[in-house]
């Protein structure tokens, strides 16, 4: 094939780092540690800085056509339809949004998404969108490059290693490889045989790293995208049916040869079920788990919508996802279609489907009669849809952006090759104009979006190397470029200690962390009352929030209030019958507020001590048992890690009280433990934790 236009060859190049980089969210976490500003901790700690540089490529060749051509393709009023009216829900539920900023945010990356979809279909042909996809296959190669890499370097350390290829995570990792299994089928029957091999090689190496991400939602949906595909291959026909069938059918046998060998490979150099792919033939309790949390996420999506059909905002899941009361405060849905109900309306979904559908129908029209490079292109671009729409149904794809790019993408390459999805269309110039400018918009918000990022990011960074002074200044500056940024705030809140801050950080972002700043100060001063509202208005989005009510009955001890120490104590002894206490997030993290709550009742209650003592004991031992360890290395690695919110200290302190607690017992009836004997593993436990 000829060398590409220039425009072409910046999507493809996009394409190719959008896989490779742009698969780290967004969270108000991210931090930089002695100054480390390298272009890795950037990706890592700042993403959409990242997603904005990448996306410029999206977008020069999208203004190119704007400002240099008369006659621009455009795509078909129908889908062009779906896609405006879906772009007005998301970008309305901005108004009922109470986290501004998140919601700016990730409309705006949905907005780069979906720019993504117009620069393909504005500047790749019926036969050139092959250059962008095979960006992206490109880019994906490197991704199982790095993950066969990571692997090789922890496997004897931990063989059940699960890879993250430089993802958010390693179930993204996995949906990730599976689109590039799907691209790269169909793509053996372009070039000659070298070439072939290549393809072939390349895509050996993708099905080995997609297995080792151990990912049963992406090896579930991996048929689904492989049907689609061989729907295409026996209707689109690039190729002869039996040859196109049986190229499949090589591939899969290799790379599931591969899958095999591996974990044989593994566990013969390992115990029993440790080896690679070992959660596959293991039904263990953490992976029960997790499959019980994500249920619990769809449900409490679901109650969201219901609460309020017009949406919640755009990106604040995160935040209202505790409004039910069933799951503690988690980022995604797990689930992309509940999550865009519960965030921009109902609609929202409806209306990416109905574009969805629209594409995939006028896309397929006529496909048989097209050039074989133009059916290459659409078998591999709806066989990588279906392994994506399938696995948004049990992961929010759509909010990591190179997946949800990949998205538009694919219906970008899908419209510029059919025969019926797209006409060019002579556009005036004061239009053309017009539309280059509002496009235009977005490199200074990418960068003051990003910046905004960059400078919370550097400032938690600096609260954790103890430069208070420091992070006020990246913090009012991040303040000062991104308005309404409530997390800026509260993070001067933490170097400076104002309580004004803090509360016009719980205004901007009325987060339970925030009003749990507001209340902590607020006690400072020594106004019992206002802390209570405080703490009692975090419990409104979280009503069973465990710092909140641990906050509140340690207030009511310092100030004399055991009423409402007591109430507080027994509404978190009442949140151990909950999901919320028994699903956690992570099945490592033992949460211990209710514990410590039965060890104060325990000082109240004369005639309960030994039971609540008991019980708050044992609840100290599965802790012990099961977090400590896990913080233990953790710690190892980085002293002044957080563990489920706590540092060392916090942990030394828990274990240090547990075994005191130990210590009151008295050793009559069935406790179920000798008190002496745990009271000396809680010391000994304190003491590996400590330097």
């Amino acid at each position: 094939m000829k060398r590409p236009p220039l425009g072409v060859l910046s999507l493809a190049i996009g394409s190719a780092l959008s896989a490779l980089l742009n698969g780290k969210y967004s969270l108000d976490a991210g931090q930089f540690e002695g100054g480390n500003l390298s272009l890795a901790t950037l990706w890592e700690n700042a993403p959409f800085f990242g997603h904005g540089l990448v996306f410029w490529l999206f977008l020069i060749p999208l203004l190119q056509a704007l400002m240099t051509r008369k006659v621009v393709h455009v795509p078909s009023i129908k889908i062009s339809g779906w896609i405006a009216v879906f772009t007005g829900l998301i970008g309305t539920s901005l108004i009922v949004s109470s986290f501004v900023s998140i919601s700016v945010l990730n409309f705006v990356e949905f907005a780069m998404m979906i720019g993504a979809f117009y620069a393909v279909t504005s500047s790749a042909g019926k036969k050139q969108s092959l250059w962008v996809i095979g960006g992206w296959f490109a880019g994906i190669t490197l991704v199982a490059l790095i993950g066969l890499r990571e692997y090789a370097s922890m496997k004897a350390i931990d063989p059940t290693w699960r890879i993250f290829a430089n993802q958010h995570n390693p179930n993204q990792a996995g949906a990730l490889l599976a689109t590039g299994v799907l691209i790269g089928i169909p793509l053996l029957f372009t070039g000659d045989r070298l070439s072939k091999l290549g393809i072939g090689f390349c895509l050996l190496l993708q099905g080995l790293a997609l297995f080792l991400t151990q990912s049963k939602g992406a090896l579930i949906c991996l048929p689904i995208g492989l049907i689609v595909l061989a729907v295409c291959l026996v209707t689109i026909r690039p190729t002869s049916v039996g040859k196109g069938l049986g190229a499949l059918a090589v591939a899969v046998v290799m790379i599931g040869g591969l899958g095999v060998l591996a974990q044989t490979a593994g566990k013969s150099q390992s115990t029993a079920g440790t080896g690679p792919m070992s959660r596959f033939s293991n039904s263990s309790e953490a992976s029960t788990q997790s499959a019980g949390f994500r249920k619990l996420l769809w449900v409490s999506a679901i109650d969201l919508a219901k609460q309020r059909p017009y949406g919640w905002g755009l990106g604040t899941f995160q935040f209202e996802s505790t409004r039910p009361g069933l799951v503690t405060q988690t980022a995604l849905a797990h689930q992309g279609y509940l999550q865009l109900a519960a965030e921009a309306s109902i609609l929202a979904p409806i209306t990416l489907l109905g574009f969805l559908i629209a594409v995939g129908l006028k896309g397929g029209r006529g496909a048989s009669r097209l050039p074989v490079t133009s059916k290459i292109i659409l078998c591999s671009s709806f066989g990588a849809l279906g392994v994506l729409l399938a696995h948004n149904g049990i992961d929010s794809d759509l909010y990591i952006n190179n997946l949800g790019t990949l998205v538009f993408m694919l219906c970008g390459a899908i419209c510029a090759t059919s025969a019926d999805s797209q006409s060019p269309e002579v556009i005036f110039r004061i239009p053309r104009i017009a539309v280059a400018s509002a496009v235009a918009v977005f490199i200074p918000l990418s960068i003051t979006i990003g910046l905004g990022e960059l400078y919370r990011a550097q400032a938690r960074g600096a609260l954790a190397a103890n430069e208070p002074s420091v992070a006020s200044e990246l913090a009012k500056a991040s303040i000062g470029i991104a308005l309404g940024d409530g997390f800026g705030h509260a993070l001067l809140t933490r170097a400076t200690g104002s309580l004004e801050e803090a509360k016009t950080a719980a205004a901007l972002a009325p987060s339970p962390k925030n009003f749990r700043a507001v209340a902590l100060l607020q006690l400072r001063e020594g106004n019992y009352p206002a802390a209570r509202t405080a703490y009692n208005r975090a419990l409104e989005r979280d009503p069973n929030n465990f710092p909140a009510m641990l906050g509140l009955m340690n207030a009511g001890v310092q100030f004399n209030d055991p009423e409402g120490a007591k109430a507080a104590a027994n509404r978190l002894i009442e949140v151990e019958k909950t999901t919320y206490f028994t699903v956690p997030s992570q099945a490592e993290i033992v949460p211990t507020a209710s514990f410590h709550a039965r060890l104060y009742l325990a000082t109240v209650s004369p005639d309960s001590k030994q039971t609540l003592l008991r019980d708050a004991v044992k609840g100290f031992i599965r802790y012990r048992d099961i977090t400590v360890p896990m913080a233990k290395r953790q710690f190892e690695s980085n002293p002044n890690a957080s563990v489920g919110g706590d540092d060392r200290n916090a942990f030394v302190d828990n274990l240090r009280k547990a075994a005191n607690a130990c210590r009151e017992l008295q050793p009559r009836g069935d406790l179920g433990f000798d008190p002496a004997e745990e009271a000396t593993r809680f010391e000994a436990a304190a003491a590996g934790l400590i330097k």
